[in-house]
């Protein structure tokens, strides 16, 4: 009766956790003006106009290939694409939940209450896609399925970018394998990146040249001190050993991805481009806290997981200063209602 009863409170607060998530995840409904790059080039192809922004330019204008398709596919099946960018966005969002439930109730509890996961949920971006795929292909490490990493480090890849920082570090866990390994990812890498040289002639999008190409420490750490100044309790990841063969791979990426960030400078999006960083380091606090799950330790890290997250506020400045701090805005309260308003009967007239 006792194992029972256990049962229903665990899924009842489940059930709970992921419903308050979802549910204002959905209210937080927004477009991001980045999402529309992805529109307008999916409403061309459609159109049969290729992959253009403006038909006869052959331009890689975006930086999310996979999520641009997928938008694509919508709108030739005769869907509303901002709807549908939203709508895919929170079903990402679900299964990012459901990835970080194998990990542990931790990892969730930081998924639900992080605000700008779901802030970026339902943003027509595909921040939310690719935060699937890495949580997901996290577990694939965990669980030694190198068939379904490959899988989901090549769509990664194909999301963003960044995604290619799965593809390098899947050698590690699968050292021993990297023959099979290699012979899954390279045909789709390099059939992708032969492609790209074909049709914009180049290997990386428009928008690295124009931001990313640079050397900006000082900015990358602005906006990293700026990010952990409210999700500080994800650094608790950190207290895991660096020597942890189970979590090498996580602490890489970390590694890796914030010294991509620092270098990169962030972004002025305020969160966006560092969810995947804040997502792998609750994955490396649920490897560190695995040896006390049936303890009451693990649920005291539990609360105070959600309590941070909870609790702590915004950066000082950060909502009241219209530019934002240091050029970092948070996007989705940028614009005042006068201004959008103004933008719609502009739109309306053109």
């Amino acid at each position: 009766m006792a194992i029972r009863s256990n049962r229903f409170i665990r899924y009842l607060s489940l059930f709970t956790i992921i419903s308050f998530a979802l549910i204002d995840a959905t209210q937080q409904q927004w477009i991001c003006d980045d999402a529309y790059l992805s529109l307008r080039y999916a409403e061309n192809l459609v159109q049969g106009e290729g992959l253009t922004y403006n038909p006869g330019e052959y331009v890689e204008g975006y930086s999310n290939f996979l999520w641009t398709l997928l938008l694509a596919l919508c709108q030739f099946l005769g869907a509303q694409p901002e709807s549908m960018s939203m709508t895919v966005g929170i079903f990402c969002y679900a299964g990012t939940f459901l990835g970080l439930y194998r990990f542990g109730w931790v990892a969730l509890a930081g998924g639900a209450f992080a605000l700008h996961m779901r802030i970026y949920a339902s943003s027509g971006l595909e921040t939310m896609m690719f935060l699937c795929l890495i949580t997901w292909g996290a577990f694939a490490i965990k669980e030694r399925r190198i068939a379904l990493y490959s899988i989901l480090a090549c769509a990664s890849f194909l999301c963003r970018p960044e995604g290619g920082l799965l593809l390098l570090l899947g050698l590690i866990p699968f050292w021993q394998e990297r023959g099979r390994y290699l012979r899954y990812i390279l045909p789709v890498v390099g059939t992708y990146l032969l492609w790209k040289i074909w049709y914009f002639g180049d290997v990386l999008p428009n928008t690295y040249h124009a931001k990313g190409s640079g050397v900006r420490f000082n900015d990358g750490f602005r906006y990293l001190s700026l990010f952990f100044s409210m999700y500080w309790v994800a650094l608790l990841g950190l207290l895991h050993s660096i020597s942890s063969k189970r979590s090498f791979f996580v602490l890489s990426f970390i590694f890796c991805y914030a010294l991509y960030l620092l270098k990169t400078g962030g972004g002025f999006m305020f969160g966006r481009l560092a969810l995947p960083l804040y997502l792998m380091l609750l994955i490396a606090f649920e490897f560190w806290l695995e040896d006390y799950r049936k303890s009451r330790i693990y649920w005291s890290f539990f609360s105070i997981v959600a309590a941070g997250l909870l609790l702590t506020p915004y950066p000082k400045g950060l909502l009241e200063n219209p530019m934002g701090i240091d050029g970092i805005v948070e996007e989705k309260t940028w614009y005042p209602q006068s201004v959008i308003d103004k933008s719609r009967a502009q739109g309306k007239i053109l």
